[in-house]
């Protein structure tokens, strides 16, 4: 007795024969560029049915960021653009959304207010002042070498420099893609 479940089942490398075009995500994006999608989306995002709609999610306190980001994703997955244009578009859609909001009087949450993230800004912050001050600190090293007579450290640097680029016979050498002379 033959099983004839088994002849429905797809046979193998039928995926690797079908028409690439098929998938969304083979596909050129709808909207290429950052403007364009973000058009898309002043569109979307302000046509009335939709408005109404997405102002009730607004109410219910759920994050701008998350309704932001959903958009996006459902937009990049049906072929409006690609992912890194749904990034740069997210600060967009979040004013957009935030305008909304406070045009209709509704209370909104952005999703950022979360202590932890405010903890990482002020490491950031921090990071940020300790490499200027690095960097300042590094500034100021090279005027009190310039100023100073530094400049027999400076001739030395060359001298050593100028001998490393020497090769046996007496060209210079700078690297491995260098034009020789």
């Amino acid at each position: 007795m033959v099983d004839r479940e088994n002849f429905n089942a797809p046979i193998p490398g039928q995926s690797l024969t079908s028409n690439p075009e098929n998938n969304v995500w083979q596909r050129p994006p709808q909207y290429p560029t950052v403007e364009e999608a973000v058009n898309y989306y002043m569109q979307l995002l302000l046509n009335e049915d939709y408005t109404s709609d997405l102002l009730d999610v607004i109410e219910m306190k759920i994050p701008l960021t998350a309704i932001a980001n959903s958009l996006q994703l459902g937009s990049v997955m049906t072929g409006k653009h690609t992912v890194d244009v749904g990034l740069l578009c997210l600060p967009v859609i979040i004013e957009i959304l935030i305008t909304m909001a406070e045009l209709s009087n509704v209370d909104y949450f952005i999703g950022i207010e979360d202590e932890k993230f405010k903890v990482q800004l002020s490491d950031v912050r921090k990071a940020k002042i300790a490499r200027k001050l690095d960097m300042d600190i590094k500034e100021e090293i090279k005027n009190s070498l310039s100023l100073d007579s530094s400049s027999d450290f400076v001739e030395e640097q060359v001298d050593d420099t100028d001998q490393e680029e020497m090769s046996a016979d007496n060209t210079l050498t700078g690297g491995l893609m260098a034009r020789r002379i």
